[in-house]
């Protein structure tokens, strides 16, 4: 794994600057209304549903042509409104990517922290990349 100089990503002091930035990169998004499909894909997403769209996210080979069809039967059958759904995400994402790199913390349950730290995978201070789709909460 190629190490990575943590200077290079911006990280946030406090929660205003985080705020001002997203303002800054996202207001379009945070003015979405509330009752629209996009709205609504985008809240699903980032709650129950994000581990499994998710995975077929960064696994399918083509969300277009009817890749995403295809690869995801396995995963929700022939729900219609869930594969809308997930393009309607897949769209939104393409055109809001993070700008710059950035340090984010997520929340992990204790339990998992203590099994990965227990195998050895993970260790005190040491930083790693994901590679994946980000889910931020609104």
């Amino acid at each position: 794994m190629k190490e990575v100089e943590y200077t290079q990503y911006k990280e946030f002091l406090c929660a205003k600057d985080a705020e001002e930035w997203a303002h800054t990169h996202y207001s379009d998004v945070l003015a979405l209304p509330k009752d629209s499909f996009a709205y609504q894909s985008v809240l699903y997403y980032t709650g129950s549903m994000s581990r499994q769209w998710n995975k077929v996210l960064r696994l399918c080979p083509s969300i277009e042509d009817g890749g995403l069809e295809k690869y995801a039967a396995g995963y929700f059958a022939s729900d219609g409104e869930q594969l809308r759904m997930i393009k309607e995400v897949n769209g939104f994402i393409r055109q809001h990517s993070v700008p710059e790199d950035i340090v984010v913390y997520r929340y992990t349950h204790r339990k998992i922290m203590k099994k990965l730290c227990s195998a050895r995978i993970l260790r005190q201070g040491m930083m790693f990349t994901e590679k994946g789709f980000v889910a931020q909460h609104w």
